[in-house]
């Protein structure tokens, strides 16, 4: 949330020892950005952003830090200026499509079913819950009660990955339809991985190259 980062906090994150973090941006416009992340004020968390990048380069080191910016009909007019900010300040741009969090809202995205590859999300992350709680879907925004996996403040988060791994083993053996019914009208693993752009990388256009699934 990088409207609650501080300087006091700046040099504590990036002496944690983590490898990343991702700051939700989403636009570039003020008005864009106000309309997609409510109550949220741009300016606010360009700034801090900006600051902890700046302070990671006089430390010599540190995280990735990547600003994320989902692509949405809303603001895709918007990636170049977004990449055109943040790049040249050492940000690892991160860039996905919108997810339809489970079903709970529309999608467009529209991939037959016989090229349906293991979920990004499912592969790659795991939720955990203001109070700990820990639900099998990365994309359970609510928590099903019949889906955790157990609680964080009582678990290690390795042994909670552990035990997510065989709902991991049958999306990898393409057994689709054996995982639980909230996976088989599901259509967030159609998004594709994100698609994340290192400084010093050249730039590439995410949405016309196709790297983006539309």
């Amino acid at each position: 949330n990088g409207m609650l980062l501080t300087s006091d906090l700046d040099d504590r994150i990036l002496e944690s020892g983590i490898h990343r973090i991702v700051f939700g941006v989403d636009g570039f416009s003020k008005s864009v950005f106000e309309s997609i992340r409510v109550n949220a004020d741009r300016d606010v968390v360009y700034r801090n952003v900006a600051r902890l990048l700046a302070r990671r380069d006089e430390l010599g080191g540190g995280p990735e830090i990547n600003v994320q910016f989902v692509v949405m009909d809303s603001n895709e007019h918007e990636v170049e200026s977004f990449r055109a900010f943040w790049k040249p300040k050492g940000a690892t741009l991160k860039i996905r499509n919108q997810l339809s969090w489970g079903g709970k809202f529309e999608s467009s995205l529209c991939v037959p079913d016989d090229e349906r590859i293991p979920c990004p999300w499912a592969m790659t992350m795991m939720h955990v819950f203001w109070d700990g709680r820990v639900p099998r879907c990365p994309g359970d925004t609510e928590g099903d009660v019949n889906e955790e996996a157990g609680n964080a403040w009582h678990e290690p988060l390795d042994v909670l990955w552990g035990r997510l791994g065989r709902f991991r083993d049958l999306h990898m053996a393409g057994r689709y339809d054996e995982l639980p019914e909230r996976c088989h009208t599901c259509q967030d693993w159609m998004t594709g991985a994100a698609v994340r752009e290192h400084p010093e990388t050249p730039s590439n256009d995410f949405v016309a190259a196709g790297a983006l699934v539309r």
